[in-house]
């Protein structure tokens, strides 16, 4: 497959658009698993649910690197929402909460199909174990022309408790604006789900050595900082 360009890049991934296709490399060797399982899970969230989620037509090889190939969403994310208009940060943070609560009300999606990026974590704490994005940042929801929300990258997806799936919202906003966004999604999701914040905060602290411990880069230097006050 060929790229036209280049769209983001991290240690482990770079991702292209060729042209209504969106193509996942993966940098590193042998990550055929990892992009099966990705592969997996995004289908089987796309076949089972009502969420819009992009296609995926294969699961390759070219020059020694993995890629899949999926449907290229053509619109705005999230973050790039909010960060051109902060005015409306609190409408953005409602969406995603709107959003993480439909995800969070399907269950026995992925059979309890748990991938070793995700392992670290206890997929079940307490309650109810439900679909669980595992990564649902900004960056990671594409608003279309007509408004249609699609949710991008299901690799670290699992079914566990949904809190886990606000703990790692929760730091990812922290980490990727500051820590008064994390703090007005707390707020608003607690009115949603009639949650306390002793008690999210309390998963958070739990599960922060996890969540940083299967991060990388900037972001794992971040969290492991927070884990240090």
């Amino acid at each position: 497959m060929d790229y036209d360009r280049i769209i983001a890049v991290s240690n482990d991934v770079a991702i292209y658009r060729h042209g209504n296709k969106r193509i996942k490399v993966f940098i590193q060797n042998n990550q055929f698993i990892n992009a099966l399982e990705e592969t997996f899970k995004t289908q089987r969230v796309k076949e089972l649910t009502n969420l819009n989620v992009p296609k995926t037509y294969s699961v390759g090889l070219k020059d020694n690197r993995v890629e899949i190939l999926f449907d290229y969403i053509e619109g705005e994310t999230l973050a790039q929402k909010l960060k051109s208009d902060t005015s409306k940060t609190r409408e953005i943070i409602l969406q995603l909460i709107d959003l993480q609560n439909k995800i969070n009300g399907y269950f026995n999606i992925l059979n309890c199909f748990k991938s070793a990026d995700n392992s670290v974590i206890s997929p079940f704490i307490g309650n109810k174990p439900v679909l669980c994005h595992g990564d649902l940042s900004l960056d990671n929801v594409v608003i279309t022309p007509n408004g249609e929300m699609f949710v991008l990258n299901w690799e670290y997806a699992f079914e566990g408790d949904k809190r886990l799936d606000f703990a790692s919202t929760y730091y990812g906003l922290y980490y990727d604006f500051s820590k008064d966004e994390a703090e007005l999604y707390l707020e608003e999701y607690c009115k949603a789900n009639n949650e306390s914040k002793e008690n999210l905060l309390k998963v958070c602290n739990l599960v922060l050595k996890d969540i940083a411990s299967q991060s990388k880069g900037d972001k794992k230097t971040f969290l492991n900082e927070l884990l240090k006050k």
